[in-house]
């Protein structure tokens, strides 16, 4: 089985046989087009031994206008395309939210995995286009939070501001830098912990819970070590196939 989660920035695709994850690629999502990708998929295929495996491509989209490259992959590679819609999801997860619809699949597939392997009170932290919170309250996917994505703000300050470039975002060891360069990395890292660290600390006065931090997405890495939790109830655990898990098993539901 395929499964493509198709982001805004990436578009991520997982090869699965039964319940393992045997191999992922990721390509820019702007610059996708199933001719780009289809002999390497082919590829993998037959290098993993899956080419008789179950013949479907699961497709996690936000990013409908590049749907119709994933429909011609299908074809072409002669697989049943399904793709998840949030009103056609009959798994067992409860949600606490006015509108399902309103939720991209992708967030709904990360609440979905990091329940089912990580336990009941959560909050996944996604890096990617945005920063997004999502909170799992006793078992139930209970909302969240969407912040500006860090990579969209370097790039969004390199274009708009005179004189200064994008960067590569790092942990400076100081607060305060000496040229722009350390200044910028110093704003967006300690910037951006701030902000993560402030809106675990709101999450858990609200909720009056201890969850353990879930995280995924490009730069979790980078941020992993300086999120503050008690660490006697709580944990940090990074997992960069958490979207992937969760629509393969979203998918599975479509059997």
């Amino acid at each position: 089985m395929i499964i493509i989660d198709l982001g805004n920035t990436n578009i991520v695709i997982g090869f699965f046989d039964k319940d393992k994850l045997k191999k992922i690629i990721k390509f820019n999502t702007k610059k996708f087009s199933y001719n780009l990708v289809f002999s390497k998929i082919r590829k993998i295929l037959n290098d993993y031994h899956l080419l008789y495996q179950s013949k479907k491509i699961i497709l996690g989209s936000v990013v409908s206008k590049k749907n119709l490259e994933i429909k011609k992959l299908a074809k072409k590679l002669n697989y049943k395309l399904i793709i998840i819609k949030n009103k056609k999801i009959n798994i067992d997860f409860s949600f606490n939210l006015k509108s399902i619809n309103e939720f991209g699949i992708d967030r709904i597939s990360n609440a979905f995995a990091a329940n089912k392997f990580y336990g009941n009170n959560l909050i996944i932290i996604d890096f990617g286009t945005a920063t997004t919170f999502d909170i799992v309250y006793k078992g139930i996917y209970d909302g969240g939070i969407i912040s500006p994505g860090i990579e969209v703000s370097n790039n969004a300050l390199a274009q708009t501001a005179e004189k200064i470039n994008s960067i590569k975002i790092i942990k400076t060891k100081k607060i305060i830098g000496k040229n722009t360069l350390t200044a910028m990395q110093s704003g967006f890292y300690w910037g951006y912990l701030s902000l993560i660290n402030g809106i675990i600390e709101k999450i858990v006065s609200e909720r009056e819970f201890n969850p353990n931090i879930i995280l995924t997405g490009g730069m979790a890495n980078i941020f992993s070590k300086g999120i503050l939790v008690n660490k006697k109830k709580q944990k940090v655990i990074i997992d960069q196939k958490l979207t992937l898990l969760g629509l393969y098993h979203i998918g599975k539901s479509y059997e």
